[in-house]
């Protein structure tokens, strides 16, 4: 037998499923609303740190280039000559064993200044055309190597 509802429970289950529809209905609206402005607000964070980090680069290029421009105009720089230590060659062949040269801690001293005032430099170094490396400190550097086939020469 099939069971009859009467009108009153009839009525207030029409009522029930009307408010759940209408609040379902509001609570999509204002989740997209919501959903929309926060992914505005985070493209809008996202593009301004973007701007920041633009900027930070170009700030550490422009320190790189006039760290270069001051690099080159420096006589210590201007004065390396083939009397720097070069991995080219065995030491004996050319009785340049050490570091230790005149010329070389002069740049070595340039290098570390630059170091002391500018620490978002790791390394301060170049290569010679004759093939010398000054600069890089603590590194193993195989023999043979030529700083002039780098990429940075």
């Amino acid at each position: 037998m099939k069971k009859r509802y009467s009108i009153a429970v009839r009525l207030v289950i029409a009522v029930a499923v009307s408010v759940i529809l209408l609040v379902s209905f509001i609570c999509g609206v204002v989740g997209l609303q919501l959903y929309k402005r926060n992914i505005s607000q985070f493209n809008g964070f996202i593009a301004q740190q973007f701007i920041n980090i633009e900027k930070s680069l170009n700030i550490f290029i422009k320190n790189g280039k006039s760290m270069i421009t001051m690099l080159a105009d420096n006589d210590a720089v201007k004065n390396a000559d083939d009397t720097l230590y070069s991995y080219l060659f065995d030491a004996e062949e050319t009785g340049r064993d050490t570091h230790d040269g005149k010329t070389e801690q002069a740049i070595h001293a340039v290098f570390n200044q630059i170091k002391k005032h500018h620490t978002e430099f790791k390394e301060v170094y170049i290569g010679t055309k004759w093939g010398g490396l000054i600069g890089l400190e603590n590194a193993v550097v195989s023999k043979g190597f030529d700083p002039r086939k780098r990429p940075w020469y």
